[in-house]
């Protein structure tokens, strides 16, 4: 599974492979499609519900409200999917995150939080139409 770490913005543990599917007058649904991406914001008590709301709002359009809910589901769960998109979509808002800043309501905070991308695997309806 791919993997981008916080300190690199192109550092790869695995390649992805895409096999083109051609469409044929059988499986005219049959077609190419890319891979989303899911962002996983890292909680690391080092920053405070408030720059937590705050970044999710401004990066992510969230209210506070459902910014607030997400910030509780991390601190339990430790990790988040903060967002699924395309992986240009993924990679910008990824980036727009570990470039926040640090959280200025704590003394000796010094980096943003960490975020990862990883594969979003699709959801697989089997039921029959």
């Amino acid at each position: 599974m791919p993997v981008y770490l916080k300190n690199s913005d192109v550092q790869e543990t695995e390649e992805i492979t895409l096999h083109p599917v051609l469409e044929t007058a059988a499986h005219p649904e049959l077609k190419l499609s890319l891979p989303n991406f899911n962002i996983i914001l890292h909680y690391d008590r080092q920053h405070s519900y408030d720059y937590i709301v705050e970044m999710l709002s401004n990066i992510f359009g969230y209210s506070p409200s459902t910014a607030f809910e997400m910030c509780c589901k991390l601190d339990i769960s430790g990790r988040l999917v903060v967002f699924t998109g395309n992986r240009d979509q993924a990679e910008l808002k990824r980036h727009q995150i570990i470039n926040y800043g640090p959280d200025w309501r704590i003394p000796g905070c010094n980096d943003s939080m960490k975020a990862t991308l990883e594969i979003a695997h699709p959801v697989v309806d089997f039921s029959v139409n």
